[in-house]
């Protein structure tokens, strides 16, 4: 009896100390500050042998077409998947967790459970399958090809990045998109079809998307709704019903590559009247080819401008009522609703689900027009690896067209991360900058798409990637853009709040300036009262409780992200 309670004293002892050690309020001065060595500094752990099933917990289908979806997990291998109330028509593989089948025709939520085992645990986690006419209900998460391959990307160099995704294990992390940008299109059309087709660097469109659904990824490609698209290759429509572009296209010895039919972006395609929406529609004829060949996005690449010829016979722009050589790009950036409308009614007919990626930069008249019919669009020019990229969407006007526009299945695009190494080389942004970028973006529910190297991704880059908690950010199911604040008169020191659907919070600090700083809040100014757990998200571990106010030390151009959870 005597020991019986002894122990019973011991329990409560232990009790009363870890509620103690809950409670203690953290008071010092956090230190966020990173080694500029990026291989010293790697914040995020290396995953747990136990199962995780990560990446979106929601997954849009249109009715009664093709479903393809593949959970995302991590922890030992082997692992096995099985699914609890899966819709009558879909299937998951107990060995690779991709879902198929054909999704129901009815619409509405199925709340289906998955488990993941593996000889370390078991874990289940509910996935929402919701039928209707949305896709893409949080951002997409991928790579594409521009900014490592340009217009040289091929067959055999998308199989390789599918190879390094799955050898990397970024599959299991959610990435799941593998896109190839311009440079795929050959310079005929099927003279029988009339569809669009690729040139010699990609022998089987069909068979290289097979090779990436086989492993759990996705297939997308690029197009215009130009005659030509950037770079003069084949776009989306013609001159006429002959498909006889001869006015257009430009000598041999005057094109980059044999397939540039109509020129260069840089000099002739401008003035040769081919970028421009053309007469002749063919975008109906390609979306049902790009169906037939699997493909799971397209990114369409335009702008609606006129030309004219000029007494000369030169095409020249059109531009307020006058015929110029040069209209600088973004100025006039403009898309004609019906022009977005039919191309989004063509994919939309074709009984395949087909998210939309809309390019060039809009100007911010555009967005709600945008927001209403594309997944996603572009609002910066094409990203480089500068901070003054990362700077300007730190920024207030692109915030505000951001969380005016950005919900689910719409985004308004910051362009792809920045990190790892591309044809240029190894990124030029510092260490901190990399991760003050990769935190905005998921933040801002931004679409996570890289564009480096993946075949010879480096540790600290993988590190980048595989943050589950980070991801877990970006890939929140609400899809609300954080809201910020400047925290000092300089608008140099700033705040991010994103509201998580697990009733959490996902807090982001911010030193824009070039030095060292010391950034403190109130939970006042969050309009929070009562305690709050703080958790360093990149490193994955809890700070400790705090009630009044919070102070972190961050490098120049870095940051710190958070999670908050009320006590």
């Amino acid at each position: 009896m005597k020991e019986r309670f002894n122990l019973l004293a011991y329990l409560i002892v232990v009790v009363i100390l870890l509620n103690s050690c809950q409670s203690e309020e953290y008071t010092g001065t956090y230190d966020a500050t990173l080694p500029t060595d990026k291989t010293k500094a790697i914040l995020t752990p290396a995953p747990s042998e136990k199962p995780r099933i990560n990446g979106a917990d929601i997954f849009g289908a249109y009715p009664g077409n093709a479903f393809f979806f593949k959970v995302a997990a991590t922890g030992v291998t082997p692992l096995s998947y099985s699914a609890e109330n899966l819709p009558k028509g879909l299937k998951i593989d107990p060995n690779t967790g991709i879902i198929t089948g054909q999704t129901p025709t009815d619409e509405g939520n199925y709340s289906v459970t998955i488990t993941v085992t593996n000889a370390k645990g078991t874990v289940s986690e509910e996935l929402l399958i919701v039928v209707g006419d949305q896709l893409a209900l949080t951002p997409i998460i991928g790579w594409n090809s521009w900014y490592t391959y340009n217009i040289h990307v091929s067959d055999s160099l998308l199989r390789a990045t599918a190879d390094a995704m799955v050898k990397n294990n970024l599959h299991n992390y959610g990435w799941t998109y593998i896109n190839v940008d311009n440079g795929w299109q050959a310079v005929d059309r099927n003279p029988k079809t009339k569809a669009l087709q690729a040139n010699k660097k990609f022998p089987d469109m069909k068979a290289l998307a097979g090779y990436m659904h086989q492993r759990g990824l996705k297939f997308g490609l690029y197009n215009s709704l130009w005659m030509a698209c950037f770079r003069g290759y084949m776009g989306g429509t013609a001159p006429n019903e002959e498909l006889d572009f001869s006015e257009h296209v430009v000598p041999m010895e005057e094109r980059e590559t044999p397939n540039t039919l109509f020129g260069n972006n840089r000099h002739r395609f401008r003035f040769s009247g081919s970028s421009t929406v053309g007469p002749v529609w063919l975008v109906d004829i390609d979306a049902k080819q790009m169906a037939d060949w699997d493909v799971d996005l397209m990114k369409y690449d335009w702008t609606d401008r006129t030309y004219e010829k000029d007494e000369n016979g030169n095409y020249k722009r059109k531009a307020d009522g006058q015929l110029i050589e040069y209209v600088p790009d973004g100025i006039d950036n403009y898309k004609e609703e019906n022009n977005v409308i039919r191309l989004m009614e063509d994919y939309r007919s074709v009984g395949r689900d087909i998210l939309m990626s809309s390019s060039p930069n809009s100007n911010s008249r555009q967005d709600e027009m945008l927001a209403k019919h594309v997944h996603l669009w572009r609002i910066t020019k094409d990203i480089k690896a500068e901070w003054s990229f990362v700077e300007a969407a730190l920024g207030a006007e692109l915030h505000k067209r951001i969380i005016e526009n950005t919900s689910p299945g719409h985004y308004a695009d910051l362009d792809m991360l920045q990190i790892g190494s591309t044809f240029r080389g190894a990124t030029p942004l510092t260490v901190a900058e990399q991760y003050s970028m990769v935190s905005l973006w998921a933040l801002l529910s931004q679409p996570y798409l890289l564009s480096c190297d993946l075949t010879i991704l480096d540790d600290f880059t993988r590190s980048l990637m595989s943050n589950y908690e980070v991801i877990d950010i970006n890939q929140d199911r609400l899809c609300k853009p954080a809201e910020r604040f400047e925290l000092d008169d300089t608008g140099k020191l700033l705040l991010y709040k994103k509201t998580l659907n697990n009733g959490q919070y996902a807090v982001g600090l911010f030193n824009v300036s070039d030095e060292k700083q010391d950034i403190s809040f109130t939970m006042e100014q969050l309009n929070f009262d009562g305690r709050w757990k703080f958790r360093d998200v990149w490193r994955q571990k809890d700070i400790g409780t705090i009630s009044d106010t919070f102070e972190a030390t961050v490098d120049g151009h870095g940051s710190l992200l958070l999670v908050l959870e009320e006590q």
